[in-house]
């Protein structure tokens, strides 16, 4: 069986109720050195107080629950309204 290198998450991870067993999925998933790619609304991005659904999590707080996890965590510095861009890499 293959094991998948790559997963993306685009506009939905705000929408699961909780957000360690989802991480825990995407680690069973990826295995060892996988990488998981995301796009996510942020609090402090949100400089236009525009309505956003869903649980939001801070960057710091993603950061900190991949971390936990085993993942290493990297933003990407990209500007588009409310959302963080990031990818997080398993190190089994």
């Amino acid at each position: 069986m293959t094991v998948p290198r790559l997963l993306i998450c685009n506009l939905s991870l705000n929408f699961f109720g909780d957000l360690n067993r989802v991480i825990e999925e995407i680690k069973r998933v990826l295995r060892n050195r996988g990488a998981f790619i995301c796009s996510i609304p942020v609090p402090e991005r949100n400089l236009k107080g525009s309505t956003i659904h869903g649980k939001l999590f801070s960057e710091n707080q993603l950061k900190e629950l991949f971390a936990m996890n085993g993942f290493r965590f990297t933003a990407y510095n990209l500007k588009n309204g409310a959302l963080l861009y990031f990818r997080a890499v398993f190190n089994d």
